[in-house]
């Protein structure tokens, strides 16, 4: 095996390739890493506190798109439509143009924690057993025989 340094790293080959082609297979390789990280957007973790704050915003911002894509849902299950999709890419447009974008545990965590707190809030304020009240008292009327 043959040992290479480059830009003060060492890399190991099999066969003897010389330092230049050894230099420039490990360039070729490293650029090609970050090009596949910034087509993926990734690499952009921007520190815990600022992470955490985007995770809120984002949560928050889930909230109204969960509400409005329920409604589409049903409308899309009945005509048939793609309405769901406009709504959820609006809202992925809005999130990124303003830079909202979590990453890592602190944004990831801080995302979720608030948009289960905030539809538990949500649902105190209308608890679920009305709902399913509602949706027996609509079915009387849509099948008789569930009386």
């Amino acid at each position: 095996m043959f040992t290479y340094e480059v830009d003060g790293k060492k890399y190991t080959y099999l066969k003897e390739i010389g330092q230049e082609e050894a230099e420039r297979r490990v360039r070729a390789f490293n650029e090609k890493q970050a090009n596949l990280a910034k087509a993926r957007g990734g690499g952009s973790y921007e520190g815990f506190f600022t992470e955490a704050g985007e995770g809120v915003l984002s949560g928050l911002s889930k909230i109204p798109e969960g509400i409005i894509t329920t409604g589409t849902l049903v409308s899309d299950a009945i005509t048939g439509g793609r309405a769901t999709d406009t709504v959820e890419a609006w809202f992925d447009g809005i999130r990124e143009d303003l830079g909202i974008d979590p990453e890592g545990a602190a944004g990831k965590v801080t995302e979720a924690l608030n948009f289960i707190t905030n539809y538990d809030l949500s649902s105190i304020t209308y608890p679920t057993s009305d709902i399913y009240a509602k949706l027996r008292e609509a079915d009387k009327y849509v099948n008789p025989q569930c009386i």
